[in-house]
């Protein structure tokens, strides 16, 4: 979704189009408005609302079309539901007075209209239907907000006892079946052996077991025939690929930048397999966690895990940025921003950037704690290499690792210094030669030949000294996508940004966490350091009352279809609540328990008789519970875009499982500007490898369209 973005106050301008947008408007908009197209809470309207809408409104008309405005145009108001629908018509952006105000095309048209980028935001929005959460139906903030179910601690709940006591397989079996037999509702049959085993294999690995495996389990009638079963498919190297690429999606993992100027990401790929590694060493989530924001910072034996706990740090580095932006301040902003998002709505599943311009509308999340956590990522310094070139008005480097990084970085760029101004100095020589030679041959004198005589020596001695100091290039260091601590100076709390606007500067926010979430014995955060360590184990504390519950979630989502909190990224007012509270707390804290093993939660969740049920129709069960809530079946689901594919091409006979390292994008495209690229080189990126969807390039805006097709993120 894109930022927001503050421009200096419009407001009469734009006030006068808008009135002469009204007057001349044919239809009488607000009969015709059908605010039934969109629900105004729906979470995702309400964000763009918050995020791209809300704060223009703020900036730029309430001066002039509010209740507080000294000169307000009669009947046109801007700051309720009521008003702003009379400028508009939901879903029909062409009809809607309000954005041909702010696109400038009321005559006499005025030069101070919206820019470009907030004129298609209002165009997008109202196509959505103008969702709105102001004065009107949807989610108004909680009058006890710290009373939010997701911030109350987990609580460690004994299983309840059952009627039918020889149908639960586990714990969780008990949860389940204690809520069915409330409503007066049985589960269905088990699903048969050739059913459990496709299911498993596409669940855990992402592909179809072949004919021989079918038969192998089906004829086993061995008591643990299941339990091996699953226990192979957790073992599998294709686990990790499986269950990497679900925690790739939640990371926003591209090889690309996006956005108006899109440029690769080098060895972006390097965090790819990196988070497959970390599944298939089943890498207990809270480390796994820690490693990504602050791996560089933590304790290491040895150099290889220093660097591998570096690479996991690319997690903050690899999101969408906008190359293109000439403010540095907003550039920074919006790159925190984006690090701020990430890792409230992996970790915490919160959707805490909702506060970077104004408290949050339904959380009890301040701009000021907004700004606390801001104040982390200032301090630090995110590697993420787009050169400078091809129109980068914000190019980054990246960070180098292995035995004296450092040292060797420095070395080999006082080397490419040096070979790029002998370079220059050679190429200057032999255009100078090659000019005086024509002069030369067109009109000869003594002179002019001693001159090339003399030009001849110093290019000659160019390219052996050239040559020279290529041969005894220094070996430089492997460099990844990545992130670091900032010099000392740069290092403190940062200034709040008042309505979000970079430039409008407020108080100095000490850096900290979020009040709400209620961390026994919080860290401290260290004066000469980010806090990146310190928010690392803030998030992983025991005491967190959402992380365990929302990978908990994440995990039954993946195998059920739906989670538990249907809302996965969003534990917060706006979301939904859980259809089993007491059984998402029995997961979290067990996985607390088992210390955070990713497998073993997932195991557990497997072995349940109701990851078993079969997806047999139930009439009465169906009528009282139509979408399944309760888990009376297993829910039909479809393949994803990656498990379809890799299906295609091992049933083909195709499928080259080896792990491909590495990517087209580094090796084939290289840095810069990737759009032309994909043009000229389509074959790298229309998903014709033989090697898994997970190993494919995964470029912003220029997805393989097979992935495309059946819905890729």
């Amino acid at each position: 979704m894109r930022k927001h973005r503050s421009y200096p106050v419009f407001c009469q301008p734009l006030g006068a189009l808008l009135t002469l947008a009204l007057l001349a408007a044919a239809t009488p908009l607000a009969a015709g408005a059908d605010p039934a197209r969109a629900n105004p809470s729906d979470p995702k309207g309400v964000r763009f609302f918050e995020k791209n809408i809300r704060p223009v409104l703020a900036n730029q008309c309430y001066q002039c079309h509010s209740a507080d405005a000294e000169q307000n145009t009669p009947g046109l108001r801007l700051d309720t539901f009521e008003g702003t629908r009379r400028t508009l018509l939901p879903g029909k952006p062409g009809q809607s007075a309000l954005l041909d105000a702010v696109r400038g095309e009321v005559q006499p048209a005025e030069k101070h209209t919206l820019p470009r980028a907030q004129a298609q935001a209002f165009q997008r929005w109202i196509a959505a239907g103008a969702p709105d959460p102001r004065n009107g139906p949807g989610p108004e903030k909680a009058e006890n907000p710290d009373k939010l179910w997701s911030l109350q601690p987990i609580k460690a709940p004994a299983a309840p006892a059952v009627n039918d006591a020889d149908w639960p397989r586990n714990d969780i079996d008990r949860f389940i079946l204690h809520r069915l037999e409330a409503e007066g509702m049985n589960p269905v049959p088990e699903a048969d052996r050739r059913t459990l085993i496709r299911r498993l294999y596409f669940d855990l690995i992402g592909l179809p077991p072949s004919l021989e495996a079918v038969e192998r389990f089906v004829n086993d009638g061995s008591a643990d025939a299941y339990e091996k079963l699953v226990d192979r498919l957790l073992a599998s190297p294709r686990f990790g690929e499986r269950w990497g690429r679900h925690w790739l999606d939640v990371a926003r993992f591209a090889e690309s930048t996006g956005k108006e100027r899109n440029f690769a990401y080098p060895k972006a790929w390097k965090y790819r397999d990196w988070v497959i590694d970390s599944f298939n060493a089943d890498k207990p989530y809270d480390r796994f966690i820690q490693e990504q924001l602050a791996g560089d910072l933590m304790p290491a034996e040895g150099q290889a895990e220093r660097d591998d706990q570096t690479i996991g740090t690319a997690f903050l580095a690899i999101g969408p940025k906008s190359m293109n932006e000439p403010n540095r301040r907003r550039f920074t902003m919006d790159l925190v921003d984006d690090q701020i998002n990430v890792t409230s709505r992996a970790f915490l599943g919160l959707t805490v950037a909702c506060a970077r311009c104004h408290d949050h509308k339904f959380d009890p999340i301040p701009t000021k704690e907004y700004y606390s956590l801001a104040g982390i990522f200032t301090s630090t310094q995110t590697y993420y290499g787009t050169p400078n070139e091809n129109g980068n008005r914000r190019p980054g480097e990246l960070r180098p690792i292995g035995p004296d990084a450092e040292k060797r970085h420095r070395q080999h760029e006082q080397y490419e210094k040096k070979l790029a101004e002998l370079s220059k100095k050679l190429n200057r020589g032999q255009k100078a030669l090659k000019k005086l030679r024509k002069q030369q041959k067109n009109n000869a004198n003594k002179q002019r030949a001693q001159r090339i005589s003399k030009l001849e020596q110093r290019v000659k001695n160019g390219r052996q000294q050239l040559g020279k100091l290529k041969k005894n290039a220094p070996e430089p260091p492997e460099y990844v996508m990545a992130v670091g601590e900032r010099p000392k100076k740069n290092i403190g709390p940062t200034q709040l940004r008042k309505a979000g606007d970079p430039n409008n500067r407020g108080d100095r926010i000490p850096r900290g966490f979020l009040n709400a979430v209620n961390v026994q014995n919080p860290p401290k955060i260290k004066d000469h350091r980010s806090g990146r360590l310190a928010f690392a184990e803030w998030i992983t504390a025991e005491s967190n009352p959402l992380t365990a519950r929302v990978f908990a979630n994440r995990v039954w989502h993946h195998l059920f279809g739906r989670g538990l909190v249907r809302t996965v990224d969003n534990f917060g007012h706006t979301g939904a609540e859980p259809t089993h509270p007491e059984l998402l707390d029995h997961l979290a804290t067990r996985f607390m328990q088992s210390g955070w093993s990713m497998k073993g939660l997932i195991r557990n969740v497997v072995m349940s008789r109701a990851y078993r049920l079969s997806t047999q129709h139930h009439p009465r069960n169906y009528e009282a519970d139509p979408a399944n809530t309760l888990v009376w079946r297993m829910s039909q689901r479809r393949l994803d875009a990656e498990a379809l594919r890799d299906a295609m091409l091992q049933i083909s006979g195709r499928l080259d499982e080896t792990p491909r390292r590495g990517s087209p994008v580094d090796s084939e495209v290289g840095p810069g500007r990737i759009a032309r690229a994909i043009q000229r080189k389509a074959k790298l990126f229309d998903a014709s490898s033989p090697h898994r969807s997970v190993y494919l390039p995964i470029v912003r805006d220029g997805v393989a369209r097979m992935l495309r097709t059946f819905d890729f993120p």
